[in-house]
């Protein structure tokens, strides 16, 4: 690897700043090189080092006065988007092209927080909604069930058999996403807060296959990459990834922790897989989204323009991330990176 230095000027800097602006252009022979995931890993400091977002910027806003916009996710197959309103106890669907608004979905006494969706789950071409929910009878319990989504959009309630229901849940079940295994078998990881734990189950047949014991309480999870799980534990203000290092399980502090206030309330995440990296919403008094590498470096803090962003959900054809916030659900997108 060869460093060389040369003037870089960028606008409105001193006569000083120029001559001090220098850049680092590194030579990798990637060709006889035999450490691949040495040679990564120096890419991607090179590119956190040099390259940040400047902004982002609203693209659209779904036109619908929504009262507590929870949670937001997107069925490419259905063509539309699903945005779980708990204040109306509704999941409002909406046009994935057009963005208008198409019908109301009662959940009426379900009590979801988190959407989720599966993909071609009957390898038909349908997709299914996966979401928790309590059963409110003479003793209160909890679930998480899926159900076919084009019959849920077609009668407009769950009044309909569920393909599957688990209810070994004594808590809330919070966030969840879809992970692959090692045999190519779906499994479906939700987070049990109020037991400190991760539930996976059979994406199939619903049933538990195990319990991950976190430590902490976790809120919502998401799949960065097949093998690695992004975590976020709103009460201790933070997120950690979860790597599967063969039959255990290793967790690494992303960023945040116990002491510090990088998060006042670590919320949603969704992850950008056009750029690789993670969104987490934090909707305290400034309402932030803050934006990491997958190795947890911090690349940019949106603040103070969004009233508490909650759930989040990443287009993957537009590149837009959809957010909930205060009676409303935005999109936005990032601006371009530019060299620094």
């Amino acid at each position: 690897m060869i460093s060389n230095h040369s003037n870089h000027v960028e606008p409105n800097r001193t006569n000083n700043d120029q001559k001090q602006s220098l850049t680092t252009i590194h030579l990798i022979d990637f060709v006889s090189g035999s450490d691949y995931e040495a040679h990564n890993d120096l890419l991607l400091t090179m590119l956190i080092k040099n390259f940040r977002i400047r902004s982002l910027h609203s693209t659209t806003k779904l036109p619908f006065k929504f009262s507590a916009p929870f949670d937001v996710t997107i069925s490419y197959n259905c063509g539309c988007i699903l945005v779980n309103d708990r204040g109306t106890q509704s999941i409002e669907v909406f046009d994935l092209i057009t963005r208008q608004h198409k019908s109301s979905l009662s959940v009426k006494n379900f009590f979801p927080h988190y959407l989720c969706i599966e993909e071609n789950y009957n390898g038909e071409g349908d997709d299914a909604l996966l979401m928790g929910h309590l059963e409110t009878t003479l003793l209160t319990s909890y679930c998480v069930c899926k159900v076919d989504l084009n019959t849920f959009l077609s009668t407009g309630n769950l009044s309909f058999p569920f393909l599957w229901q688990n209810k070994k849940f004594t808590r809330e079940a919070l966030g969840m996403c879809i992970v692959t295994n090692q045999n190519g078998d779906r499994e479906l990881v939700v987070c049990d807060s109020g037991n400190c734990f991760l539930r996976v189950l059979d994406l199939t047949t619903g049933v538990q296959i195990k319990i991950i014991q976190c430590g902490f309480e976790p809120c919502h999870v998401c799949n960065v990459f097949n093998e690695e799980l992004v975590i976020s534990y709103s009460f201790v203000k933070g997120a950690v990834k979860m790597k599967k290092a063969n039959d255990s399980m290793e967790f690494q502090l992303l960023c945040g922790d116990r002491s510090t206030i990088d998060f006042y309330d670590a919320y949603s995440i969704a992850f950008d897989s056009y750029n690789n990296r993670f969104i987490v919403s934090d909707p305290s008094s400034e309402g932030k989204l803050k934006v990491y590498t997958c190795q947890g470096s911090l690349v940019n803090e949106f603040k103070s323009f969004m009233e508490m962003p909650k759930g989040l959900c990443f287009h993957k054809l537009t590149r837009e991330i959809f957010v909930c916030v205060q009676n409303s659900v935005i999109g936005y997108q990032f601006d371009s990176v530019f060299f620094k």
